[in-house]
């Protein structure tokens, strides 16, 4: 006890830098993982005893997540208390998510390994985060032009549907 009590101080000094590049590295592999294939054996096996409509979920949500793994970084450097927890369940979120991409218990374990050495390092991160307390205003939909309104609010998706329609998606 008297290690933890000394180096206690110099830890909990460096976690938010290291917490950062963890969340980082934890992002930049959810995202490398879902632009590359899985292993051919697994991947197989997988498929054999799941849809493939939520291998492909997995995939997407695994790479949304990566992203925003990659964004909360910026905020566990800022020692931010929301960013912490958002961290934390974030990499709980995305681990059995690496299961349903062509078990890929490696990834799984790297992200249960991460988010242990989060745990106790909570007092590491004092700023209040208002991320529960955000006020939406439409004061930004105000702001853009008249002829970007409309499609701001629609987004991509009916100019992405001839796109779905035409790719091999669900077919077999």
């Amino acid at each position: 006890m008297r290690f933890w009590r000394d180096f206690r101080p110099a830890l909990f000094a460096v976690a938010p830098t290291v917490a950062a590049l963890l969340s980082l590295a934890a992002g930049v592999m959810l995202l490398a993982s879902g632009a590359t294939p899985s292993v051919p054996e697994r991947f197989i096996a997988l498929y054999e005893v799941t849809p493939a409509a939520l291998i492909e979920v997995s995939h997407f949500i695994s790479s949304i997540l990566g992203l925003v793994l990659v964004m909360l970084a910026f905020g566990l450097r800022a020692r931010l208390d929301g960013a912490w927890g958002a961290t934390i369940a974030t990499v709980l979120i995305a681990a059995p998510l690496a299961l349903l991409k062509g078990f890929v218990w490696e990834e799984t374990a790297a992200l249960i390994g991460i988010s242990l050495v989060f745990l106790p390092f909570r007092g590491a991160f004092p700023r209040k985060a208002q991320l529960t307390r955000m006020e939406v205003t439409q004061v930004g939909c105000c702001l853009l032009p008249p002829s970007w309104r409309v499609p701001a609010c629609w987004g991509s998706g009916p100019s992405a549907m001839p796109i779905m329609q035409a790719s091999r998606f669900g077919r077999r």
